[in-house]
């Protein structure tokens, strides 16, 4: 599995979430009753998924990033179909961030739910008022022919200043970063107390560069 060199970001997140899932099936057998029956060093595997839960969440950051700069474009541009569809996008990648944050690194869960929260609220209000700068739009990408079927009483009418501004969508942050540097990633079982998930002395001679690093062979994880 080559999640850091695929070019295509839709492909590396659904690479980034199989390792995701695989680690944390590995690490749910060491962490389990069954530990001792399991070769896996978990320490090993709690940095491994730490390692993948931050690719997944960078990578997401990224494409919410660039389908809300899109939506921009769109709503600067009248199209207020295509906005919608690109904002909702990228709501949904920051929903996972938020949902993955709660999960491993509930201190910055936070951050990630207000940015979640403001998302939602600049979309709901595109999807009620429509954009303020249809007065400088050119074209009619409007056009019923572009309307989702579920998109009755959502479009925007030609009330001048009612809407949202693309500068105003465009200053929106949508940033969300974690990282285990300062900490181990969050884990249950009985070989999380009192000692590290996290072994920055570690041997990554195992680890291919470009590859997400799998369980050896034997394991859960094929």
């Amino acid at each position: 599995m080559r999640a850091r060199s695929d070019d295509d970001p839709e492909d590396a997140v659904e690479h980034w979430e199989t390792a995701v899932r695989r680690y944390e099936a590995v690490l749910a057998l060491c962490d389990g009753d069954g530990h001792r029956h399991v070769a896996s060093d978990p320490d090993a595997v709690a940095a491994d998924l730490a390692t993948a839960v931050e690719q997944l969440v960078a990578t997401r950051q990224a494409l919410a990033r660039t389908l809300w700069d899109e939506g921009v474009q769109y709503h600067r541009e009248g199209n207020t179909i295509g906005a919608i569809q690109r904002f909702d996008a990228a709501v949904d990648h920051q929903a996972r961030i938020t949902e993955v944050a709660s999960k491993y690194r509930p201190e910055a869960a936070t951050e990630a739910e207000e940015r979640l929260t403001e998302m939602r609220e600049k979309l709901d209000l595109v999807r009620r008022t429509g954009s303020a700068d249809r007065s400088t739009a050119t074209g009619s990408a409007d056009s019923s022919a572009d309307k989702p079927p579920d998109y009755a009483g959502t479009e925007a009418d030609d009330r001048s200043g009612a809407g949202i501004t693309a500068s105003e969508l465009a200053a929106l942050d949508t940033h969300t970063e974690i990282t285990f540097d300062d900490g181990p990633i969050v884990r249950d079982g009985p070989s999380n107390a009192g000692e590290s998930a996290v072994d920055t002395n570690r041997d990554d001679s195992r680890t291919v560069e470009g590859d997400v690093p799998l369980p050896r062979e034997g394991e859960d994880g094929d």
